[in-house]
C-alpha cells in the first residue's frame, strides 16, 4: 500500500531535473617556475548549454591563484588565468588539483557539476655563479677570437714577405 501512495505522489507532483555541462581544457598544467617568481597559463572553461551560467575556481593549494569573471555565455568558452606564486616554496615539485563548480539557477533539483584540472609544480633555483661563469666564458672566447684573427694577420703578413724574398 506504501509503493501505491508514493506512486500516486509522484506521478502528482512532477520535478524538474536541471544540470549545466560543463568542459575544461587542458586538464592538466604544468608549471616550471623559479623561487621567488610567479608564472600563469590559461585555462578555458566551456559552457555546453544555451544559457549563460557562472562558475567557481577553487583549489586547496595557496600557492596558485585565479582571475576570471565567473560567467560563461552559452554555447561559449572563458579564460581562467592560472597564476603560481614561488615566493614561499623551496625548489622541489608540488602537485594539486583546481576544481572548477557551475552554479545552475534552475527551480526544481539542481545538480552544480564540475571537473578537475591537474597542477604540477616544479619550483627550480638558478644558481647565481652560473651567470658569472657563463659571462666570464664567453669574454674570454671574444678575446681569445680577436688574438687568433690578428695572429692570422701577422702570419699573412710574413708568408708574403717570404714569398717577395
Amino acid at each position: 500500500m506504501k509503493w501505491l501512495i508514493l506512486v500516486v505522489v509522484m506521478l502528482l507532483m512532477p520535478i524538474e531535473i536541471m544540470a549545466v555541462g560543463m568542459g575544461v581544457a587542458p586538464s592538466e598544467v604544468i608549471f616550471d617556475v623559479e623561487k621567488g617568481s610567479r608564472q600563469q597559463k590559461e585555462l578555458t572553461v566551456y559552457n555546453l548549454q544555451e544559457e549563460t551560467t557562472e562558475f567557481e575556481v577553487r583549489t586547496d593549494a595557496a600557492f596558485l591563484e585565479f582571475f576570471h569573471n565567473g560567467m560563461i555565455e552559452g554555447m561559449n568558452g572563458e579564460k581562467v588565468v592560472v597564476q603560481v606564486d614561488a615566493a614561499t616554496l623551496d625548489k622541489g615539485s608540488y602537485r594539486s588539483t583546481i576544481y572548477i563548480t557551475t552554479f545552475n539557477h534552475a527551480s526544481g533539483v539542481k545538480l552544480n557539476l564540475g571537473s578537475a584540472v591537474k597542477v604540477k609544480v616544479n619550483v627550480f633555483e638558478t644558481n647565481k655563479n652560473n651567470v658569472a661563469i657563463a659571462v666570464l666564458v664567453t669574454i674570454v672566447t671574444a678575446i681569445a677570437g680577436v688574438l687568433a684573427y690578428f695572429a692570422m694577420l701577422r702570419i699573412k703578413t710574413l708568408v708574403k714577405m717570404v714569398v717577395k724574398t
